[in-house]
């Protein structure tokens, strides 16, 4: 008779602990577990928090808490502002905060951010970190944008939205040379809304910058060097194709020397030690080289 009852008690165990687990969000950074303890919405540190004391959550004020794992946020589905400043994150995955508008994460460490989801963003400011990459064209609400700062190659802001944005910030991206956007002609132009948008001198808007992703390995195939570098007073650009112009910016974005001639020549006696980007330009398009001058 026991028997019978066994799969019916297993049943309703499972059940249980199926439930008890449902209501619980894996939180396994101390530091964010403890940030949420010192806001009163948990108890002890125990890698988990009961669900239903954050999902109401609207505004999540976490700055410098030395926190470097994120993961847990997804449980905070009503989350509207996080503030994540001075922190120790290296990648955020936000998607499933589908009612996000401003996201704060100034002065950390972060390689990759996935904002896929976050559909009600108005406000991204990742300045300060180490993003290579950076694609907000899904984020159609967008306002703000301030990504300054990184080491960003590819930035997409072709979201349909540009005339929303009316501030950008996306200068000291020492190899950011092509940001894509809704309207290059206008953005080139300075046309509003891109004239009150800040960027590298370096940097050129375009609707498709995948079109001349292969211009640096065609370059390379056509022998492109420069030499020497370091340098002290000439530098010199060889190229079997035909180079036309040659642009040298500080890691600043201000240009301080252009030649379009004799580029096996170049002086850089008049300038001051440190990092440069050499912007070179010739019939197959532009491609950028990095400079230290001894």
């Amino acid at each position: 008779m026991l028997k019978k009852y066994i799969p019916v008690v297993l049943s309703f165990y499972l059940f249980i602990s199926g439930n008890i687990y449902a209501q619980n969000t894996y939180i396994p950074d101390d530091n964010f577990e403890q940030a949420i303890i010192d806001l009163g919405y948990d108890d002890v540190l125990d890698d988990y928090v009961v669900t239903s004391n954050i999902s109401g959550i609207t505004d999540l004020d976490l700055t410098d808490k030395t926190i470097s794992d994120l993961t847990g946020i997804e449980g905070f589905v009503n989350l509207v502002t996080l503030d994540c400043t001075d922190n120790q994150l290296t990648s955020l995955d936000v998607s499933n905060n589908t009612k996000l508008v401003s996201l704060i994460l100034l002065d950390n460490k972060l390689t990759s951010i996935n904002l896929n989801g976050a559909s009600s963003l108005e406000v991204l400011n990742c300045e300060d970190n180490q993003l290579t990459s950076l694609d907000v064209s899904n984020n159609t609400a967008l306002t703000s944008l301030n990504c300054s700062k990184n080491f960003l190659t590819s930035l997409n802001v072709k979201n349909g939205s540009n005339s929303l944005i009316t501030e950008f910030n996306a200068t000291a991206n020492i190899y950011l040379t092509c940001i894509q956007v809704d309207n290059a002609t206008d953005a080139n132009a300075g046309i509003a809304p891109y004239d009150t948008w800040q960027k590298d001198a370096i940097a050129t808007y375009s609707e498709d910058c995948h079109s001349t992703a292969g211009i640096d390995d065609e370059l390379l195939s056509e022998g492109l060097n420069i030499y020497p570098n370091p340098v002290s007073n000439t530098l010199s650009i060889v190229s079997k194709l035909q180079l036309t112009k040659v642009e040298i910016y500080t890691i600043l974005g201000q240009k301080v020397k252009e030649v379009s001639s004799n580029f096996r020549s170049i002086s850089t006696t008049n300038l001051s030690k440190g990092v440069y980007m050499v912007k070179i330009y010739s019939e197959k398009g532009t491609t950028v080289r990095g400079m230290i001058k001894k």
